[in-house]
């Protein structure tokens, strides 16, 4: 599997005990490039984000 920058970087913050800032690029990158993402998708990132 090929990484694109987004992924990297996401992980490179995840790695750095940064998951509230890979949760903020995750956000900009749907807001911004418009991604559709389903029901189940919403639930299991606002789901995780409470855990962080």
């Amino acid at each position: 599997m090929v990484r694109t920058s987004f992924d990297q970087r996401a992980l490179d913050y995840i790695q750095s005990n940064e998951e509230p800032l890979a949760f903020e690029i995750l956000c900009d990158h749907i807001s911004e490039y418009k991604v559709a993402i389903t029901p189940e998708e919403y639930e299991r990132i606002y789901t995780g984000y409470d855990n962080v």
